[in-house]
């Protein structure tokens, strides 16, 4: 399967599968993995290391899906902020779970476990920068 840049795909990597986010490298135009939007180039790993499994779309075609479109009115409805990225992911973890969409605390919980990820990406993320700065200093 062609991969496409702009493009979200469902991955097999290391056993587990996962939501990710096609990103031209710019340099050679080699696309990237990224697992979160905010990610720059060197959080971005190669296709070659992963399988996909399954092409999920674009920003648009992604919320063509029924079910998808469903989760994203529950978000909009009950202001849950979340990127694409982690919409979809909270959108794989309600099937594999099978959770019902009238079980909106069960929905607000996987939103909250989503926004506590987030949180320790950029509190690593943060903590990584400040030691980059530091060494430099010295």
């Amino acid at each position: 399967m062609e991969i496409e840049n702009a493009c979200f795909y469902l991955i097999k990597e290391k056993g587990s599968e996962k939501i990710v986010f096609t990103l031209s490298d710019g340099v050679k135009d080699r696309l990237r993995f990224i697992e979160h939007m905010s990610a720059g180039l060197e959080e971005s790993f190669d296709p070659a290391t992963s399988t996909i499994v399954k092409r999920l779309g674009n920003a648009t075609e992604v919320w063509e899906d029924e079910f998808a479109a469903k989760i994203l009115g529950i978000l909009v409805h009950d202001g849950l902020e979340l990127d694409t990225l982690e919409s979809l992911q909270l959108v794989q973890k309600i099937r594999l779970q099978s959770l019902p969409l009238s079980d909106l605390a069960g929905i607000r919980g996987l939103v909250y476990q989503l926004h506590e990820e987030r949180k320790e990406i950029e509190t690593s993320r943060s903590n990584l920068w400040r030691t980059f700065a530091h060494r430099s200093a010295i």
